[in-house]
Protein backbone atom coordinates (compact mmCIF):
# COMPACT_ATOMS: atom_id res chain seq x y z
CA UNK A 1 0.00 0.00 0.00
CA UNK A 2 1.47 3.37 -0.96
CA UNK A 3 1.98 6.26 1.43
CA UNK A 4 -0.73 8.33 -0.28
CA UNK A 5 -3.37 5.61 0.21
CA UNK A 6 -2.23 5.13 3.80
CA UNK A 7 -2.48 8.85 4.53
CA UNK A 8 -5.88 9.03 2.84
CA UNK A 9 -7.24 6.15 4.93
CA UNK A 10 -5.75 7.62 8.12
CA UNK A 11 -7.33 10.99 7.38
CA UNK A 12 -10.71 9.29 6.75
CA UNK A 13 -10.21 7.43 10.00
CA UNK A 14 -9.54 10.63 11.95
CA UNK A 15 -12.48 12.47 10.35
CA UNK A 16 -14.87 9.62 11.12
CA UNK A 17 -13.58 9.29 14.70
CA UNK A 18 -14.04 13.00 15.40
CA UNK A 19 -17.44 13.01 13.67
CA UNK A 20 -18.45 10.13 15.94
CA UNK A 21 -17.40 12.13 18.99
CA UNK A 22 -19.23 15.31 18.04
CA UNK A 23 -22.57 13.89 16.91
CA UNK A 24 -25.57 13.76 19.21
CA UNK A 25 -26.85 10.52 17.64
CA UNK A 26 -25.37 7.59 19.56
CA UNK A 27 -25.92 5.04 16.81
CA UNK A 28 -24.22 7.13 14.13
CA UNK A 29 -21.42 8.02 16.54
CA UNK A 30 -20.69 4.39 17.32
CA UNK A 31 -20.86 3.39 13.66
CA UNK A 32 -18.50 6.21 12.66
CA UNK A 33 -16.02 5.18 15.36
CA UNK A 34 -16.17 1.53 14.28
CA UNK A 35 -15.57 2.40 10.62
CA UNK A 36 -12.81 4.87 11.54
CA UNK A 37 -11.11 2.26 13.70
CA UNK A 38 -11.39 -0.29 10.88
CA UNK A 39 -9.70 2.14 8.45
CA UNK A 40 -6.89 2.69 10.94
CA UNK A 41 -6.44 -1.03 11.49
CA UNK A 42 -6.32 -1.65 7.74
CA UNK A 43 -3.48 0.84 7.42
CA UNK A 44 -1.57 -0.53 10.40
CA UNK A 45 -2.07 -4.23 9.69
CA UNK A 46 -1.98 -4.36 5.90
CA UNK A 47 -0.07 -1.22 4.93
CA UNK A 48 3.32 -2.55 6.05
CA UNK A 49 4.45 0.92 7.04
CA UNK A 50 7.23 0.40 9.55
CA UNK A 51 6.96 3.87 11.20
CA UNK A 52 3.25 3.35 11.84
CA UNK A 53 3.84 -0.14 13.20
CA UNK A 54 6.54 1.18 15.53
CA UNK A 55 4.24 3.97 16.69
CA UNK A 56 1.53 1.41 17.49
CA UNK A 57 4.06 -0.71 19.36
CA UNK A 58 5.23 2.25 21.43
CA UNK A 59 1.63 3.14 22.21
CA UNK A 60 0.93 -0.43 23.35
CA UNK A 61 4.05 -0.51 25.51
CA UNK A 62 3.04 2.72 27.26
CA UNK A 63 -0.32 1.35 28.37
CA UNK A 64 -0.54 0.65 32.10
CA UNK A 65 0.05 -2.93 33.13
CA UNK A 66 -2.66 -4.85 34.94
CA UNK A 67 -0.12 -5.87 37.56
CA UNK A 68 0.22 -2.27 38.79
CA UNK A 69 -3.48 -2.16 39.70
CA UNK A 70 -3.36 -5.48 41.53
CA UNK A 71 -0.27 -4.47 43.49
CA UNK A 72 -2.15 -1.69 45.30
CA UNK A 73 -3.13 -2.36 48.89
CA UNK A 74 -6.76 -3.30 48.87
CA UNK A 75 -6.90 -4.49 45.27
CA UNK A 76 -8.14 -2.71 42.20
CA UNK A 77 -10.16 -0.03 43.94
CA UNK A 78 -7.41 0.89 46.38
CA UNK A 79 -9.54 0.31 49.46
CA UNK A 80 -6.97 -0.71 52.04
CA UNK A 81 -8.85 0.30 55.19
CA UNK A 82 -10.17 -3.18 55.96
CA UNK A 83 -13.68 -1.92 56.66
CA UNK A 84 -16.53 -2.80 54.39
CA UNK A 85 -17.87 -0.36 51.90
CA UNK A 86 -21.03 1.54 52.89
CA UNK A 87 -22.64 -0.14 49.87
CA UNK A 88 -21.89 -3.66 51.14
CA UNK A 89 -24.97 -5.69 51.96
CA UNK A 90 -24.53 -8.35 54.62
CA UNK A 91 -27.11 -11.08 55.01
CA UNK A 92 -27.26 -12.85 58.39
Amino acid sequence: MSWSVSLLLLSFSAVLWFAGNTTSDDVFGLLAKIIGTAFGLVVILFGHQLPLELLGLLLALNLPAARSFQARPGGVHGRGSGRPSPWTVSVD
